[in-house]
């Protein structure tokens, strides 16, 4: 089959969203499926991701996606236009990346009006507070638009069961499927505490965001004793890491504070095996993929009980879920920096995630909701699970 996927920018800054198409693409190229990727560039050259996708194989067709900044949603440029409707000519089936942007829009009424099997992926998008979130009449366009999304697409793929059973509408629950993310595992990976270390390291990876509740992790290790550290790895809206800089200043004294900034590659790789568990205390998050970035290197994790992956980090025994709060986020910390034989047990368990979440796995899923589709299509009807 010939997949086209239709992206937004594939820039290393927009963090999960990148790293999901990215796997999708290459499960596809694993199940032998020619790939297209048909993405906006708004500051010219090649991304990381664009390199690594050509690298396995799938052609990536770039054109100037017109405004920067909030405008870029929801302005549609006369170039990426010409571009959707080119490569989509050939599909057999449109897999979307994301809603609420017009050429992922467009790209939806070109499926339905070729009669083609049109995927989406939500990325999160879905979700009831990221649909209530921005102005006003952001709102309100995500509100006009989402009835023709539900109605135009023939699977919604979400990252989790709990982004689906935040996401889903009476029209769109015939058409949800939940499909884990698919990353790839590291050929040598072990666990990677450090029962001899003097100094504690509690690590954070992401945006610096408020949505991640950044807040709540300083907070935490201020209440903790002992030789304590805390890095976060990410950048954010300048204002706010001043926020999160000053809160440091102010309310934890006495913790080694440090923000590297982005962080990505063998950078990455070496910062989630160097840290004795990372802390995702996220508000809300339809997957949580920074923790299984971490697992799949043997580093436990502490999660919040309202993100996605929690469910994979209970039954695999990887960490600890726990309610948002610094109470909560300290005492689960705590428990891992006082116990280091159980932190390496932990480490060990954390490790068997990658059964669920490898490629192999993913391509399985995906190649199994395209045939379902394609079939439903080539037999008359709409959605893959009426």
């Amino acid at each position: 089959m010939r997949i086209v996927h239709v992206a937004g920018e594939l820039s290393v800054p927009m963090g999960g969203p990148t790293t999901s198409v990215t796997g999708d693409c290459q499960a596809g190229r694993l199940n032998g499926h020619e790939i297209v990727v048909v993405t906006p560039t708004y500051h010219g050259g090649m991304s990381q991701s664009e390199s690594a996708l050509r690298e396995a194989g799938c052609a990536v067709a770039t054109a100037s996606g017109g405004p920067t900044g909030r405008l870029r949603l929801w302005v549609l440029s006369p170039a990426m236009l010409a571009l959707v409707w080119r490569e989509t000519r050939r599909a057999d089936v449109i897999h979307i990346h994301g809603p609420w942007w017009l050429p992922g829009l467009f790209a939806l009424v070109i499926a339905r009006m070729r009669g083609l099997p049109a995927v989406l992926t939500a990325h999160g998008s879905l979700i009831v507070g990221d649909r209530h979130s921005g102005s006003g009449i952001t709102r309100s366009m995500k509100a006009t638009v989402r009835p023709f999304v539900d109605r135009l697409c023939d699977a919604i793929v979400y990252a989790s069961p709990k982004e689906f059973a935040l996401s889903r509408t009476r029209a769109s629950a015939r058409k949800s499927v939940v499909v884990w993310p698919g990353l790839e595992v590291a050929p040598e990976s072990v666990p990677s505490a450090d029962v001899g270390a003097t100094t504690f390291v509690v690590g954070f990876l992401g945006r610096l965001h408020p949505v991640k509740n950044l807040e709540t992790l300083i907070r935490a290790v201020s209440l903790l004793s002992g030789d304590r550290q805390l890095k976060l790895a990410g950048d954010g809206e300048e204002n706010y890491v001043g926020t999160l800089r000053k809160l440091a200043q102010d309310e934890a004294t006495g913790t080694d504070i440090q923000f590297l900034g982005k962080v990505d590659g063998a950078a990455k790789t070496s910062f989630l095996r160097h840290i004795d568990v990372l802390v995702l205390p996220s508000w809300s998050e339809s997957f949580g993929l920074a923790a299984a970035e971490a697992m799949l290197v043997g580093t436990p994790v502490i999660v919040s009980d309202r993100s996605g992956i929690a469910d994979l980090v209970r039954s695999h025994d990887g960490g600890l879920v726990v309610s948002p709060t610094p109470q909560a986020v300290a005492a689960a910390i705590d428990r891992f920096r006082l116990d280091p034989e159980w932190r390496a047990t932990v480490a060990r368990h954390a490790l068997s995630v990658a059964d669920t979440l490898s490629i192999q796995a993913h391509a399985a899923a995906l190649d199994s909701l395209y045939g379902q589709i394609a079939a439903r299509h080539a037999g008359g009807g709409r959605s893959w699970n009426d």
